[in-house]
């Protein structure tokens, strides 16, 4: 471009124009089985599907015992169970297998499920709080579908 110059005059309206943005979900049954994940730490892809899959063997001990797995279960009646449940469903459920299943971090968040972690507390309220002036205010993009936060220190 050569030399333009734009002369300025006072005055004039200026209007924001705000483009509709078309949000789409998947149903949670297609979700379960081909899960979006949205990741905060990209290090191990594969830890995040692990961690779905626990999450989704979590809630079928649930909905089977009526309860979670025992903190801190000395014997691993809990975690036998859990361990088959997992395997069951990775096998039924999940359309992409997860090729290296870490059976050491099932157990963990297995036997300490039950537990609370105060700053784990702080995060997924704000993050709840978040979401919910999005949804009202409709001015920010949601997240989209699941949210994993992996903070596998906690556990050790």
């Amino acid at each position: 471009m050569k030399n333009v110059e734009f002369v300025y005059s006072d005055g004039g309206i200026v209007i924001q124009v705000k483009k509709p943005q078309v949000h789409t979900f998947k149903t949670m049954v297609e979700q379960i089985k081909d899960p979006k994940l949205m990741c905060v730490d990209f290090s191990e892809p594969e830890e995040n599907k692990m961690l779905h899959l626990i999450y989704l063997t979590l809630m079928k001990f649930n909905s089977e015992t009526g309860r979670y797995p025992n903190l801190w279960d000395k014997d691993n009646d809990d975690w036998n169970i859990f361990r088959d449940q997992m395997f069951t469903l990775q096998k039924l459920q999940m359309i992409n297998p997860i090729n290296k299943m870490n059976e050491s971090l099932a157990k963990r968040l297995c036997i300490a499920c039950q537990g609370q972690l105060a700053p784990l507390c702080a995060i997924f309220g704000g993050i709840a709080a978040q979401e919910a002036i999005k949804a009202i205010t409709s001015t920010f993009t949601p997240i989209n579908q699941w949210l994993t936060f992996i903070v596998l220190q906690l556990y050790h």
